[in-house]
Formats: C-alpha cells, structure tokens, sequence
C-alpha cells in the first residue's frame, strides 16, 4: 500500500521530475522516487563493429508486415536488450514447462523474423558481459584460438537491442529447471520431447548442433544434419559472429562445430560443408554396429594424438588402452557410449581426458 493513499482508492499516476505522483480519487497525494525516463533506440548496433568489422546496421521495419514463409524465425526472447531478453526467455521457459507438466505437449513458440544481413552474436553470458565492458576481439586470431591478451575500450549501450542465440541453450536449461523450481522429478522423455519441437525450426537445430546436447547417437545427429541442410538457405541469410570462435558466417561456425563428426564419418572431405556433412548422413544410416565401434576406436585415437590439453599422452594412446576403455563403458554406461557414436568432438575429447585422470601414476 503506497502511503496517504487508501484501501479501495482508484488512482492515476504520472511523472513530473523524476518523482512519480499518485493521486487518488478523495484528494490526497502519494510520492514515489522513480528512474528518470531513458531514451529508447529503435535500430539495432550490428556486433560485427564490436568485433573489428566497419559496416552498417540492420534497418528494422517501423510496421508489422505479414510474415514472410521463407523468412528465418527467430524465437521473440532472443531479440532486444540484454536484460530484457533474460527476463522474456526465462519466462518463456516457464510457460513451456507448466504446459508440459499439465498436458504433456509444448506450445508453439513465439517467433519473430530475423532481417536478411542481421547480426546474431554467438558468445555466452560471460561474452556479453565482456562486450558490454569494451572489450574488444581480434577476429583476425585463426579459428577457434584465443587471444593472449585482452583490449579494452569504449562501452556499447547496453540497452541497445540486439539478437543474443545463446538464450536458445539457456532456453532449453530454464524449460527443465521449471521441475527442480516446483520441486518435481522431470518426467522421463522430456529430452527427447523437447528436441523434437525444437529441431522443427532452424533456431533448434542450429543450438541442438552447436551446444554439445546429450545423446549424440547416430539417429539424433543424423537426423539434426538433415534437417540443418534443409534450413541451410535461411540460416546463411544472417552473419554469425563468434568472440571465442572467431567465426562470422554459418559455413565457418559448423566447419568447427561439426569437424569431429566429418573427421569420423566422411573418409575423403571435399571441403564443401554441405557436400560433406551429406555424405556422413548418409555413411552414418549404412554403418554396421562393428563398422562404428572401429570408427570410435580410430577417431580416438586421432584425437588423443592432438588435443591439446590431455595429459599423459604416451599413456592414453598405449594400445589396447583406448578399447578397453570403451569396453567399459559400453557395459557400465551405455548412455555415455552410445554419445560418441555420432562423432560428436565434445563428447570423444571429454572421454579422451577422463581417462587421463586414471594414469595410475597420479
């Protein structure tokens, strides 16, 4: 209850310098400090400026024109300033999982379109909390290396709007969260549930293939590299800049998301992403249970020869160490085994370095 204002009192309020002025309908007045009002930008800042790139922003439409079908779609949270679209994702997030608890289905999400030329940054939280300092990235680094030191300059209006993707994996996280927040056990499938709307839609398949999901099995990937190739027109309409990557278009960011996967399935690349990732559906839907244990087995064993942080190296790659590894894990945790059939980098690095913490010299 405001004070001098009472029960049942209709009230109308307004600014006047920065205090905000209740008056109800008997006469007597309320004041309450506020904010004073900030200007709101109508246009977008293109990232690629944050990143070294000199070039001009995505114009926005003024009205709302009828939705384009070939247009790419974007889920509505992803889009305006960052605060803002946390607050909108997460509530989101919320109406998903009180739909699937209810009735075990998931609405319809609520897209918007992506302007050809647009801007989707790529980094996570952290990224954007980095931009948002001045922080400046050298995108001439090689692909997927990192600076050996940090720039700092002037900082972007943070309130700027803005398209942030990585909300599609927090997106995901926040739908199952809704159960621990109600103090509920999520319902077996929701994974699985959740995936197939999503891979629906470009934004789903794009953070399905992107954010090491769980379940890399020869299905699921298949079936993802499918549905990504039929997105494919759409999804190149837009530029995708990576501070962490340094990657700016769509050809480049699933180059390295998916080199594990190539390097697994495809015997001679031609170099062509596309031509690439078709050949490895389809060696992928022709391979034998014998074919793709031997395909781990020698994928392994190329990574354990050039990751870069596994320790104890001459160990991990003593013969018969590798197999009897994946023995195991196929008897005791065939979830995890049944993760690397798909090729999936993420998932074989991470084997490769939990084996290295069993050196039985310490």
């Amino acid at each position: 209850m405001l004070p001098g204002v009472g029960k049942g009192d209709c009230t109308l309020s307004a600014v006047y310098g920065g205090v905000k002025k209740f008056v109800s309908c008997n006469g007597r007045l309320a004041r309450r400090p506020v904010k004073p009002l900030r200007a709101q930008r109508t246009l977008p800042i293109d990232l690629r400026s944050w990143c070294g790139y000199a070039t001009e922003p995505p114009v926005m439409a003024t009205s709302t024109p009828p939705p384009d079908p070939n247009a790419l779609m974007f889920p509505a949270f992803m889009y305006g300033a960052h605060a803002d679209c946390r607050r909108k994702m997460k509530a989101e997030a919320k109406r998903w999982g009180k739909q699937y608890q209810q009735h075990g289905t998931f609405p319809e999400p609520k897209l918007i379109p992506v302007p050809p030329g647009s801007t989707i940054f790529m980094g996570n939280q952290n990224s954007v909390q980095l931009l948002n300092m001045g922080m400046k990235f050298d995108m001439s680094l090689p692909l997927g290396t990192a600076p050996k030191e940090f720039v700092f300059g002037e900082r972007p209006n943070r309130d700027t709007p803005r398209w942030f993707f990585y909300l599609a994996e927090d997106f995901a996280s926040e739908v199952a969260l809704y159960y621990f927040h109600q103090r509920l056990t999520a319902p077996p499938g929701l994974d699985a549930a959740y995936e197939a709307l999503a891979c629906r839609y470009p934004w789903g398949v794009l953070n399905a293939l992107i954010h090491h999901t769980l379940h890399n099995t020869i299905p699921n990937v298949s079936r993802r590299l499918e549905a990504l190739l039929s997105f494919w027109d759409k999804l190149d309409s837009v530029h995708y800049p990576d501070p962490v990557l340094r990657v700016t278009t769509l050809t480049e960011l699933i180059s390295f998301r998916c080199r594990g996967c190539i390097s697994m399935w495809v015997d001679t690349p031609t170099g062509d992403i596309r031509k690439d990732l078709a050949m490895a559906i389809d060696q992928m839907r022709r391979v034998t249970v014998d074919e793709t244990h031997a395909r781990i087995i020698q994928n392994l064993r190329r990574l354990s020869k050039v990751e870069m942080h596994l320790k104890h190296r001459e160990w991990v790659g003593s013969p018969g160490l590798i197999e009897s590894a994946l023995e195991e894990l196929q008897k005791t945790y065939p979830v995890g085994y049944d993760d690397l059939t798909g090729g999936d980098d993420h998932a074989q690095r991470t084997f490769l370095l939990q084996l290295a913490k069993k050196y039985p010299g310490g």
